[in-house]
């Protein structure tokens, strides 16, 4: 069997559950995944069926919601080594004598196995992700989204990368637009309010409620709308001016569903 190591942050744990969940060849791949999607994962698990997928979730010391080698912050960090090293010593004391074992994007892979010592493969190029894990997959099903009348909006404006999260003018435009017809909008944040009206959601519990509670949702290049592609759920994506759109949802690509912040126009929403 072949082993898929997860080791990069939620919205790309999130990408490929869903396409492994899809997968006609699902049986052939079990996940070490590391213990910080854990959380995430149980709190997917009472909503959707994952007793398909056979997973082990293993500390291997990443505290920065992914593994530091990934990002150019924290690449120079001592504990870049230490998370290499815990890696190493599970495969090590765990080798795969029935399969490869992979991990999620070519990103760094050559780092990675020269200061692992373990020769992984990388399952996608780290482009047009969501397509990419269809071909790794085979996957060819098209998803039905729901089509009852769509009153009830939700704003989820954050994301794990400041230049990714929407302004604060775009959200007050969005909202004038929705109100003038006739529609229920709410804005959810992260932890922290800015006005007296937004709702908060400080765990994964929280942020599923809201996504499942609404009829469409507007939000950044970030891990709600990727739960919003899990959940079928109809949305609207925004990205920063310029930047790639590797991880553009299907539902976005379909439905023409998605524009850049400066080039959006409320004519294009509901």
């Amino acid at each position: 069997m072949h082993r898929l190591f997860l080791l990069r942050a939620y919205g790309d744990f999130v990408i490929l559950l869903q396409a492994l969940l899809e997968s006609p060849q699902k049986n052939k791949y079990s996940l070490i995944a590391s213990k910080h999607l854990e959380p995430l994962y149980q709190e997917l698990a009472l909503v959707i069926n994952l007793s398909s997928i056979q997973i082990q979730f293993i500390n291997f010391g990443i505290t920065n919601t992914q593994l530091n080698l990934f990002t150019n912050k924290h690449i120079l960090s001592l504990n870049t080594l230490n998370e290499l090293k815990q890696i190493k010593n599970f495969v090590k004391k765990n080798p795969n004598n029935e399969g490869q074992d992979y991990v999620e994007q070519t990103t760094r892979i050559k780092a990675i196995n020269l200061l692992t010592g373990i020769e992984f493969k990388a399952m996608i190029m780290p482009n047009a992700i969501y397509s990419n894990y269809d071909i790794f997959f085979m996957n060819t099903t098209k998803k039905d989204y729901q089509t009852k009348q769509l009153n009830n909006i939700l704003i989820l404006p954050d994301a794990r990368l400041k230049k990714r999260v929407l302004k604060m003018e775009l959200i007050e435009s969005i909202k004038k637009h929705y109100i003038g017809n006739g529609k229920k909008i709410d804005n959810a944040r992260f932890k922290n309010k800015i006005n007296r009206d937004d709702l908060i959601y400080n765990n994964f519990k929280n942020l599923i409620k809201y996504i499942q509670e609404a009829d469409f949702i507007i939000a950044a290049d970030s891990l709600p709308i990727h739960l919003c592609e899990l959940f079928n759920k109809p949305h609207f994506m925004l990205f920063p001016d310029g930047h790639p759109r590797n991880f553009i949802t299907p539902y976005a690509l379909d439905n023409n569903s998605f524009a850049e912040f400066s080039n959006f126009k409320l004519t294009n929403l509901l």
